[in-house]
């Protein structure tokens, strides 16, 4: 295996990766940031959702590769990785964070990442941080690519960061002497469904848009809390989203209104998309939306199914 593919996937760690644990950790969010996503892989999985998906791997052989892949990078993503977090300020890149937690082989993955041409050590109080050159020309910010840097805070904790002083940011927040977030948004994601795997939420959604030509409606959107579990019964996913104002709100509830007659319009050559649109319900209150849809685990394992070649 070259140093590209071993570059390749760390970075793969680094920005694909939104898992954590079910409960959100608000001392481990920095406080100039507007945005977090966290998923509890291990609760994902043991969901009807996961256990298709395993299903599904298992059909591809990716067991194999997974086995080969833990044997060289000293661990299994499946089954090792256990906590992950990401959060940030804005769409700077350089000012996001993750937080991965598992079983690593620390002694391998440095000796790994050490063989970048670049890498140097960075020391930092009592944290040693590692510094690479990412080389993977599909996310290359320039023809010489973007640094990376990354540390262990404990042996069973990574944080990853392209922004030298946000990864010591992030380094003295979650030693306690630097300042934590205490948005009120990032509170009111833990009054979500107990059973949610995955959370994201946001504010000021204009200036994490950007530029985005096809999200007019949604920069009107002050804040969103977006949450996906299983309970006893049901996958669920709730969606709260807070207008700038009163008629931004009623028009935020038509295009989901329109979103819906679409999907129940799907009848007879996508019925699973027809019940979904029949299970969505959508409430609003005053500048406040919510939208919450709950599927029988039946229908997700058939719709995973039906969906198993596009995957």
């Amino acid at each position: 295996m070259d140093k590209l593919r071993i570059i390749l996937v760390l970075n793969i760690l680094l920005f694909a990766g939104m898992f954590a644990s079910g409960s959100v950790p608000i001392e481990r969010i920095g406080l100039d940031a507007n945005w977090f996503a966290q998923f509890d892989c291990g609760l994902f999985l043991k969901s009807v959702s996961g256990e298709a998906i395993k299903k599904h791997l298992t059909e591809l052989d990716v067991e194999k590769r997974l086995e080969d892949f833990a044997i060289y990078f000293g661990f299994n993503p499946l089954e090792d990785v256990q906590n992950v977090m990401l959060y940030g300020q804005g769409n700077d890149r350089d000012k996001a964070v993750l937080l991965i937690e598992g079983k690593f082989n620390k002694e391998r993955l440095l000796a790994l990442v050490g063989m970048n041409a670049e890498f140097k050590e960075i020391v930092y109080d009592d944290i040693t941080i590692q510094q690479w050159r990412e080389t993977d020309k599909n996310v290359q910010q320039s023809a010489e690519g973007r640094m990376i840097y990354g540390c262990f805070f404990r042996d069973d904790l990574i944080m990853l960061c392209s922004g030298l002083s946000c990864l010591k940011d992030a380094i003295d927040v979650m030693k306690g002497t630097r300042k934590s977030t205490s948005e009120e948004i990032f509170k009111d994601s833990l009054l979500l469904d107990s059973n949610v795997f995955l959370h994201i939420a946001a504010k000021d959604i204009a200036q994490l848009l950007g530029d985005e030509p096809n999200a007019a409606v949604l920069k009107q959107t002050e804040q969103i809390i977006i949450g996906v579990g299983q309970d006893s019964e049901n996958i669920f996913a709730c969606v709260k989203l807070k207008a700038k104002s009163q008629e931004t709100a009623r028009n935020i509830s038509k295009l989901v209104d329109g979103i819906i007659a679409l999907l129940s319009l799907a009848g007879d050559e996508q019925p699973e998309l027809a019940k979904i649109g029949q299970m969505i319900k959508l409430t609003t209150d005053y500048d406040k939306v919510e939208i919450r849809l709950e599927l029988e685990p039946a229908l997700v394992q058939q719709i995973i199914e039906n969906n198993t070649g596009k995957i």
